[in-house]
């Protein structure tokens, strides 16, 4: 008959390896989320080229032009037009 105690015992072993793959897995999404955030700012830079050119002829410096990106990208009320702008394209029941 096994004993309470020995219970106790290898449920805290079992309750560590699943705290250390818990961890593990929160580590590949977080870095999983920075490649997802990196590849957006890509491709948000590639498909504005020329203006980023034009701004820069203009005499923008190149912080101001990542400012202004940051800012346009994580505004609310531009997330809120957004997310206007693509209500219509999700489907239905």
């Amino acid at each position: 008959m096994i004993c309470r105690h020995h219970r106790i015992d290898q449920s805290g072993v079992v309750s560590g390896q699943l705290l250390g793959l818990a961890v593990f897995v929160a580590i590949l999404m977080g870095i999983g989320a920075v490649f997802g955030a990196m590849n957006t700012m890509y491709a948000l830079v590639a498909a504005r080229t020329r203006e980023i050119g034009t701004l820069r002829a203009l005499g923008f410096s190149k912080v101001s032009i990542l400012t202004a990106f940051v800012v346009e990208s994580t505004s609310w009320p531009s997330s809120a037009a957004r997310w206007v702008a693509g209500s219509p394209c999700l489907p239905t029941a």
